[in-house]
């Protein structure tokens, strides 16, 4: 793995991990833009950064989810 490929991945998991809370979606899209254009500007296979452009964001799905619920649940009223 190429540095550049590295700081991508370091960027998009960062960005994605802070952005499992809705109120924070707003200021982690450019780090997320920005750790996928540092993934696609790298010089690694084809395979690999379509891996890692999709997978992350497959995973981040169910976490938004998990976090509603369980705000949604411990919220009180």
């Amino acid at each position: 793995m190429n540095k550049e490929l590295k700081a991508g991945i370091i960027y998009l998991i960062i960005g994605l991990l802070i952005s499992i809370n809705p109120w924070f979606w707003f200021f982690t899209w450019p780090l997320i833009i920005f750790g996928t254009f540092k993934i696609w500007k790298s010089k690694s296979n084809l395979k690999l950064r379509l891996i890692w452009t999709f997978v992350p964001f497959i995973f981040w799905i169910p976490l938004v989810i998990a976090f509603i619920e369980l705000y949604m649940e411990n919220k009180s009223y």
